[in-house]
C-alpha cells in the first residue's frame, strides 16, 4: 500500500511540475515576442488550429496582446498557442 501511496504523489507531482511549465516558452519564441514589440514586426501566431498575423504590444504572465490590420488589440491566451513563427 505505501508503494502505491508513493507512487501515486510522484505522478502528482509530475503533472503539478509539467502543468506549470505548459504557459512557458522557450529562449528564441521570448526573444521573437520581444523582438516583434520593439520594432512592431509581425509574426504568425498559431491559436487553435487558426493563424493570426499580428505583432506583439505587450507580453503578460497569461496572455500576449497583439495587433495587425484590421484589429487594433488582440489577446491570445499562452496556453492556446500552438506555434510562433517569425523572422528571428
Amino acid at each position: 500500500m505505501k508503494t502505491w501511496n508513493r507512487t501515486a504523489l510522484t505522478l502528482c507531482l509530475s503533472l503539478a511540475a509539467m502543468s506549470s511549465f505548459a504557459d512557458a516558452f522557450d529562449s528564441s519564441t521570448e526573444a521573437m515576442l520581444k523582438k516583434s514589440q520593439e520594432t512592431k514586426s509581425g509574426l504568425q501566431f498559431y491559436v487553435d488550429g487558426q493563424t493570426i498575423g499580428a505583432y506583439v504590444l505587450d507580453v503578460q504572465p497569461d496572455v500576449i496582446i497583439v495587433a495587425n490590420r484590421e484589429f487594433s488589440r488582440i489577446v491570445i491566451k499562452k496556453s492556446s498557442i500552438d506555434a510562433v513563427a517569425g523572422n528571428p
